[in-house]
């Protein structure tokens, strides 16, 4: 019964999240006449900023509350940046145009995430993660159980070790490697 009420509670927050996401498209629509396709490019500017603000990606760490407050203003900020660079001067113009510069905010939002933060993909061993959620980092993760690409263990003597306290310690853990690229692959 205790894992149906923890479902029930994720289920109506990840719900939440898709329905506030709707309503901003909506809303924007509406008041503005743009269909806003960096909506969710948006969304993921603040999820980005809220989780470096928690792990100290920028330097520095504050708890849930302050780097929630921190990255509301942020967003606020963001958001009238776009309306007044971009949509603003687009007011008059044809509705393909503003969909356009929508497009093209989509695509400069997710750039500028893959140049501040990196494309690299982190690979999850399954075996060592205590699903604590305090990670979400090589370096953070507080069993280790979290490796970049560069650095996977794969059980040779010039790879990276496994954390200490690991049972698996010397074995081949590359198959989560082509494990995660069947998965995602293309």
């Amino acid at each position: 019964m205790q894992n149906v009420i923890l479902y029930a509670a994720l289920g109506l927050g990840a719900g939440a999240l898709n329905a506030s996401i709707a309503l901003g498209v909506v809303l924007i629509y509406r008041g503005s006449g743009v269909i806003n396709v960096a909506v969710g490019a948006i969304a993921m500017v603040g999820a980005y900023l809220f989780w470096s603000f928690t792990t100290g990606y920028f330097g520095f760490t504050l708890s849930s509350a302050p780097a929630y407050v921190l990255t509301l203003v942020c967003m606020a900020g963001l958001g009238v940046l776009i309306e007044v660079a971009i949509f603003r001067p687009l007011r008059n113009t044809a509705p393909v145009a503003k969909l356009a510069a929508s497009l093209g905010l989509l695509l400069v939002l997710q750039a500028g995430a893959i140049v501040i933060f990196g494309d690299s993909v982190l690979y999850v061993n399954l075996d060592e993660c205590t699903s604590c959620t305090a990670c979400y980092q090589p370096d953070v993760c507080p069993v280790g159980a979290i490796y970049s690409e560069e650095h996977l263990p794969d059980g040779s003597p010039t790879s990276p070790k496994y954390n200490a306290a690991d049972p698996n310690k010397g074995h081949d853990h590359t198959f989560f490697v082509q494990h995660s690229r069947d998965v995602f692959a293309d």
